[in-house]
């Protein structure tokens, strides 16, 4: 055996022995209280192994969520420009320049006053 656990092998022999030496009551509490404790550090340690992943998984769904908006946000602009530019070629509202309804009947009229006289 290693010198380590020579060490780890007399602390064990020393506490067993302590711990046999004790009366029933204190043995007993002595169980529950390490029981407890090494439970709670093992729930402890749990905990933050969950957290920690829990925080990995939220940001990389963060930053799916975010690439995705960026995605729609690009393919909406580009369907944007495209709809202006298939626009712009086929003016869908025509304009009459300068001419109102009543323009083409005075101008008619225009017309024949400036035959007659």
């Amino acid at each position: 055996m290693s010198e380590q656990e020579n060490q780890r092998s007399e602390q064990y022999k020393r506490v067993r022995d302590n711990f046999e030496e004790l009366p029933f009551e204190e043995k007993a509490s002595f169980l529950l209280e390490a029981v407890f404790a090494t439970v709670t550090r093992g729930i402890e340690r749990a905990g933050k192994v969950v957290s920690e992943e829990l925080e990995t998984v939220f940001k990389q769904a963060q930053e799916a969520a975010e690439r995705a908006a960026r995605k729609a946000s690009d393919e909406s602009d580009g369907e944007s420009s495209e709809k202006a530019s298939e626009n712009g070629a086929a003016d869908p509202e025509p304009h009459d320049e300068g001419k109102g309804e009543g323009d083409s009947a005075e101008g008619a009229t225009e017309g024949d006053e400036n035959k007659e006289g």
